[in-house]
C-alpha cells in the first residue's frame, strides 16, 4: 500500500476523538479501546461500523479514486471523499504551486455519515404536492426535482410525495417536509396541518417564487420568517448574458451547518427577500444566504416579464439582501 493522504491521517485521528465523545453511548461500542488501526488501512469498530481508507481495498468497495473514506455498518455504506472535509489554499513558489490544508470540516460530515450507516430505518423526506409544484418523477430537472431526489437518496433518505387534502396530517415518520415552488396557495386545512407539524417539532423547507402563496407566507410569519413581496435583481452576478433575475448568491453564513457546508456561490432565480422577527414560536433566526452588494430589491414585479430592471431611488433598496433564513424554536 501507499502512505495515506495527510487529510486521511487527520481524518483517522478525528474519527477516534468523535467515537470517544460523550455524546456517543459507550454501550454501543463507540470507544477508543474498541478501535483498531494498523497497516491494513482500516479503522474498525467491531460489530458496528467499519471506516475503510480506500487504498488497497478500492476494488472491493468499487471506488475509482483514492483518498475516499467509507463508513459501513450491517451492509449500509456511506462514501466520503476527502475533498468534502478539507479546504486548501494554493500559492506559487519558485518550485511551482504549493497546496496547503487550511481547514478541516470533519465533524459535520463524519457525524452525519456515522448516523447514516448506523440507522436501521431510513429517514423519510416528503415533497408537498397539489399546488402546481414540480414533481419528483422524470429524468431531468426541467420539469421536476430529479437531482434533488437523487441527492437525498444518496444520503440514505427515502423520498416521497404527499398531498395534505381531506384534513390529512403530516405523517409521523417525516424527517422533513419540503414545499417547493407552489403556484397556488395552500388551503386552510393544509396550513393547519403544517402548523401542527411545526408545533410538534417538525422540519419544514419552503421555496417560494414571487407573488405566490400568501397564506403560506402568513404561516411563516407566525414563526418569525417574513417573506417580502419584492424581487431581487443583480446585473453583476448574473449568468453570462443572462437576465438579472437568475444570479449567484455569494454570501453564506458560517453560523449554521447547512450554509457553512456550501462550498461555492448558490445559483438562484426569481428570489424574494427574507427577514426575521422574533415571535412567541421563534426566539431567534439565522441568516443563511445573502446576495452581493451590487444587487437590489424592488417592488416592481414587471421585471419578472422583462428580465431586466433599473434601480430607482426612493422605491428600491440596495443590497446585500438576505434571501434565506432558518428559525430557532422558542
Amino acid at each position: 500500500t501507499h502512505p495515506p493522504h495527510p487529510s486521511v491521517v487527520a481524518a483517522i485521528e478525528f474519527i477516534k476523538r468523535l467515537l470517544a465523545s460523550p455524546g456517543l453511548d459507550d454501550s454501543k461500542g463507540y470507544h477508543p479501546s474498541r478501535v483498531a488501526t494498523g497497516n491494513v488501512d482500516a479503522l474498525v469498530v467491531p460489530g458496528h461500523a467499519v471506516v475503510v481508507i480506500l487504498l488497497a481495498l478500492a476494488e472491493e468497495y468499487d471506488v475509482k479514486d483514492a483518498n475516499v473514506i467509507i463508513f459501513e455498518c450491517e451492509g449500509r455504506r456511506k462514501y466520503v471523499d476527502i475533498k468534502e472535509i478539507a479546504d486548501y489554499e494554493y500559492s506559487l513558489t519558485g518550485k511551482g504551486a504549493v497546496k496547503r490544508m487550511i481547514g478541516f470540516r470533519a465533524e459535520q460530515v463524519f457525524s452525519s455519515a456515522i448516523q447514516s450507516v448506523t440507522q436501521s430505518v431510513r429517514p423519510r423526506v416528503y415533497f408537498l404536492t397539489g399546488h402546481g409544484e414540480r414533481g419528483l418523477a422524470g429524468s431531468n430537472d426541467r420539469h421536476g426535482f430529479f437531482s434533488a431526489r437523487a441527492a437525498l437518496m444518496a444520503e440514505r433518505y427515502d423520498v416521497s410525495e404527499i398531498a395534505l387534502l381531506a384534513d390529512r396530517e403530516v405523517p409521523a415518520d417525516a424527517a422533513a417536509l419540503i414545499v417547493a415552488g407552489p403556484r397556488a396557495d395552500l388551503l386552510t386545512g393544509e396550513l393547519l396541518a403544517l402548523d401542527a407539524y411545526l408545533q410538534r417539532g417538525g422540519s419544514l423547507l419552503v421555496l417560494l417564487d414571487p407573488g405566490n402563496a400568501p397564506g403560506l407566507v402568513a404561516l411563516l410569519r407566525r414563526y418569525g420568517i417574513s417573506v417580502s413581496h419584492e424581487v431581487v435583481l443583480d446585473p453583476e452576478n448574473r449568468l453570462f448574458a443572462g437576465d438579472y433575475l437568475t444570479l449567484l448568491v455569494p454570501e453564506r453564513s458560517s453560523a449554521h451547518p447547512v450554509s457553512d457546508a456550501v462550498r461555492s456561490p448558490v445559483l438562484m432565480s426569481q428570489i424574494r427577500p427574507v427577514s426575521f422577527e422574533s415571535t412567541e414560536h421563534s426566539e431567534a433566526g439565522i441568516e443563511l444566504l445573502k446576495t452581493a452588494r451590487d444587487s437590489w430589491r424592488t417592488p416592481d414585479l414587471n421585471v419578472l416579464r422583462a428580465g431586466v430592471g433599473r434601480f430607482m431611488d426612493g422605491r428600491d433598496s440596495r443590497g446585500p439582501v438576505p434571501v434565506s433564513y432558518t428559525h430557532l424554536r422558542a
